[in-house]
This record gives C-alpha cells, sequence and structure tokens, in this order.
C-alpha cells in the first residue's frame, strides 16, 4: 500500500478571522470590475527626475485615486446596515482617506493580510504620500499589526471575529480602521500583469507589473512603460456608467500626470 503523501493540518486562528472577513463582507455577485492599461512615459520622468529614492508607483495611484475621487464626490460613500439590523443608508465622506494593503511579512501567515489607512490623501504631495508609506511600513505597520494580532491571539476566536468586523457596522470604526471608500492592493512587485478581485471597500484599486508594452501612439506602433490598472466597484452603489467614467478620469490623471510634485 502506498504511503499516504499528505496530511490534514489545522487552521490557526488568524486564517479564521481572515476567512471570515471574507465570507462576509465580500459579495462577487454585486461587484463590477473595469481593467485599463496607462501609459506611464509622463510618470516614468517624474521618476526619473526625483531627487532621491524614485516615488513608488503606489503613490501614483493614490493621488489618482484622490483626485479623482475629489472630481466624482457622489463616489466618495459606502453602503451599510447600521449596527446590522437596519435598513441599509449611506455613509458619505467628505475627505479622502484609504486603506492600504500590507502583507505580512511571516511566511506561515502568507494567507493574511491587513491595511494601513493613510487620511486626507487629496490634499498631500507625492511627497507627502511617499512619507507616509515609508513610516507606516517602517514603524506603523507594526504597532497596527501588533494590535492586529493581540486581538486574534489573545481573545477566544468567536469574540476576535466579532471585534475584527465592527466596522462594517460603526462609521466611526470604518473611518478609523478600514478607511473611506477604497482600497489599494497591488501584486506587481511579485511580477503579477495584473488582479481581478471583490474587496470589502466600495472601490478596490489594484495595478500589475510595470514593463514595456506596445501600443498605438500618435499613429505609430510604439513600446511604452505601462501598467494594468484595475478597478473593483460595488455595483449595488455606482452604476456601470458612473464607474466608467470615474476609471477613465483615474487613468487620465496617471497618463498626463496631474501631480503637484
Amino acid at each position: 500500500m502506498d504511503k499516504q503523501n499528505y496530511e490534514i493540518v489545522r487552521s490557526d486562528s488568524f486564517f479564521k478571522v481572515n476567512a471570515s472577513i471574507v465570507e462576509n463582507e465580500i459579495d462577487l455577485s454585486s461587484t463590477v470590475t473595469m481593467i485599463n492599461l496607462i501609459d506611464l512615459t509622463k510618470i516614468e520622468e517624474i521618476r526619473s527626475s526625483s531627487v532621491g529614492p524614485k516615488p513608488s508607483y503606489t503613490v501614483f495611484v493614490a493621488k489618482a485615486l484622490a483626485k479623482s475621487l475629489v472630481d466624482f464626490p457622489e463616489m466618495n460613500k459606502r453602503f451599510y446596515k447600521p449596527y446590522g439590523l437596519f435598513p441599509r443608508v449611506f455613509q458619505e465622506f467628505k475627505n479622502v482617506d484609504m486603506g492600504i494593503a500590507s502583507e505580512v511579512t511571516d511566511p506561515k501567515l502568507a494567507h493574511v493580510a491587513y491595511i494601513g489607512i493613510m487620511k486626507d490623501v487629496q490634499s498631500k504631495s507625492l511627497q507627502e504620500i511617499q512619507q507616509w508609506l515609508f513610516d507606516f511600513r517602517k514603524t506603523e505597520a507594526v504597532a497596527q499589526w501588533k494590535i492586529f494580532s493581540g486581538i486574534i491571539l489573545k481573545l477566544p476566536l468567536f469574540l476576535s471575529k466579532i471585534i475584527i468586523r465592527l466596522p462594517v457596522y460603526f462609521p466611526s470604526l470604518w473611518a478609523k480602521y478600514r478607511g473611506g471608500v477604497a482600497i489599494i492592493s497591488s501584486p506587481a512587485k511579485y511580477g503579477v500583469d495584473g488582479l481581478v478581485a471583490a474587496w470589502s471597500a466600495p472601490i478596490g484599486v489594484s495595478f500589475g507589473y510595470v514593463k514595456d508594452r506596445v501600443v498605438s501612439k500618435n499613429g505609430q506602433i510604439v513600446a511604452v512603460p505601462s501598467f494594468n490598472l484595475t478597478v473593483n466597484f460595488d455595483r449595488r452603489i455606482f452604476s456601470g456608467a458612473q464607474a466608467a467614467r470615474f476609471i477613465a478620469r483615474i487613468s487620465e490623471v496617471l497618463e498626463k500626470a496631474e501631480f503637484n510634485i
């Protein structure tokens, strides 16, 4: 008889809490995804002329997303049930706060992710966004991970699931721990060309690996630095036409490099 070539392994508490978020907060039937190929020629000019470290692509995507939400304030809202009991209402945001997905560096917890909240992105310069990302990864991410992991490790599983998901029902907790209407998550640094996914936030934005791709530009076939921009929307909140205009605006800001340096 052949030796059994597999084993059954118990899932840990981190997996169970993360799975609870996915299973209870994400509804694939309620989302629509749109994709645009973005010409990064002008953004690469900005990055090349930068003094010091080049701004990451996340910096430009975050700023373009913020500018577009300012231009389309009707997109800056989420749909929810207060306390999970009452009829659904909108939580409309006055500023542009967004979640930035952060990976856990422990290989044993590869299935776990959490987000940092960047406030008032509409008023930040590219340098300020870059500095926020640097500071978050160096210090705030560590502190946030301690809180997140502490809830899961120190409390009974049923209670940690409830606490982690409380922001869904309380606007103030959502603003503090989930941000505003949008989240940015990108697999680009791993060489992935694009990501199509649904998110717990009403708008999920991601971008793929940057490389030269052949396009038609000014009547010529040329190779330009580019990435695939993916925007996922909650179709219960936004119509297809709304979403299309919105992603077109994000794309325009990126390709024209409409940024304050």
